[in-house]
């Protein structure tokens, strides 16, 4: 009996030793069952996030995802700041305007709007709670970190490569926007002044993939 007692022992000293040797042991994760993937994005919805660039600002950003035409616009409001418009399309062409200013500018990243599956393979590191919920997180590529209710599948939060976070706020699945918004205006086609590079790319960094 004091043998086996002994044996116990130094197998329960020896144990933590064991996990911390294995970089490959995730203690969070049940190796009986299989990793969870992120549910797939709807192929049309409305996101209320708001954000922390990191930087300077705050910003609230109504976020509209069409799949079916394409598109994913995004109303970006800057604390205490003007809107920006900013209207990606599927052949990789991006639209930022300000309508208080018809100030304008159109880049062309060769990267259309992410498809609803678009974190397909991301991996999987566990579960976590942020802002008040419990949440299946995922990194995809280094590049974002995906957060998901896992009770109701829905996005709650996703972090950027740049320290910028989105929280979002409001998700309603079908909501779309008006035909008028989504196309650029024609100021965008007649050498408008142009927009603030800084803007530019400091919204260029949100895109989702």
């Amino acid at each position: 009996m004091k043998v086996a007692i002994s044996v116990l022992v130094f197998f329960l000293f020896q144990l933590p030793y064991h996990i911390a040797g294995n970089n490959d042991i995730k203690p969070w994760l049940n190796p009986l069952e299989p990793a969870p993937t992120p549910k797939p994005w709807p192929e049309i919805f409305r996101a209320a996030l708001m954000m922390n660039l990191t930087s300077t600002h705050l910003q609230h950003t109504g976020l509209f995802y069409n799949w079916p035409k394409g598109y994913k616009v995004s109303l970006n409001s800057h604390q205490l700041g003007d809107l920006v418009y900013q209207a990606e399309w599927n052949n990789g062409t991006t639209f930022f305007y300000k309508l208080s200013d018809l100030q304008c500018a159109v880049i062309d990243s060769g990267v259309g709007i992410p498809p609803p599956d678009h974190l397909k393979n991301a991996h999987y590191l566990g579960k976590v709670v942020t802002n008040g919920f419990t949440c299946n997180l995922w990194e995809n590529e280094g590049f974002i970190r995906y957060y998901e209710d896992v009770v109701t599948k829905q996005p709650v939060r996703w972090d950027y490569h740049n320290g910028i976070t989105s929280h979002v706020m409001e998700f309603v699945v079908g909501d779309v926007l008006e035909d008028s918004i989504v196309q650029a205006p024609a100021f965008c086609f007649k050498k408008p002044k142009a927009l603030d590079e800084n803007v530019v790319s400091a919204y260029d960094s949100l895109n989702i993939a």
